[in-house]
């Protein structure tokens, strides 16, 4: 199977508040790594690349400040998804008559 790889051109504007941190941390990274220092361009291309979907959005909303939900556990939603199949069987399976006592 042939994978392509398609890259694309993003621009960003920054505050001179978030500028500053990248210069400050490349400023840092120069005193232990030398010439082999990455340029503040590829200090932001690392920030944003090599990110799972799930860990994007945790850092977004603990950075906004969001209330996070308890989040169920696997094992939780089996459970569940268990149970709502079982009642589901149940309610679709015919019951047998009852007998009832006429005494």
């Amino acid at each position: 199977m042939r994978t392509t790889s398609t890259t694309h051109a993003v621009e960003i504007h920054l505050t001179p508040k978030d500028r500053s941190a990248f210069q400050n941390a490349r400023r840092r990274l120069r005193r232990k790594m030398g010439v082999l220092t990455p340029s503040l361009t590829q200090l932001c291309t690392h920030q944003l690349t090599g990110r799972d979907a799930a860990g994007l959005a945790e850092d977004y909303l603990a950075a906004i400040g969001w209330p996070v939900a308890p989040e169920k556990s696997p094992s939780g939603r089996r459970e569940q998804s268990s149970k709502r199949l079982l009642a589901d069987l149940r309610a679709a399976t015919p019951h047998p008559p009852r007998a009832v006592d006429r005494n």
